[in-house]
């Protein structure tokens, strides 16, 4: 049961995540599974892009290496959270429509 502002939500999980973690994030919980997933491409994609460009810049490889780790963190975290709430969104409009 979770608390909002203005209501009340219950949720009832179909899979036991002891017992099978990835069907639980399938079926019960698919906006952690899609905001790990995009967080993890983004954030890979981004820092490889940045440490490159900051190595063609010149840069030496600790502040490349930086550059990437910090532009990968912060593009990830972008990254899933965009997607988990579309994900979120789908769900609901699908439970309630």
């Amino acid at each position: 049961i979770r608390e909002y502002d203005h209501n009340y939500t219950v949720h009832r999980d179909n899979i036991d995540p002891k017992e099978d973690a990835l069907g639980h994030l399938l079926a019960d919980a698919p906006e952690y599974l899609a905001r790990t997933i995009s967080a993890a491409f983004v954030g890979y994609k981004v820092g490889q892009e940045v440490y490159d460009r900051s190595k063609a810049k010149g840069k030496n490889q600790r502040t490349a290496l930086y550059d990437a780790i910090s532009a990968g963190c912060l593009a990830g975290s972008i990254a899933g959270s965009v997607s988990s709430n579309i994900v979120t969104n789908t769900i609901r409009k699908n439970r309630s429509g």
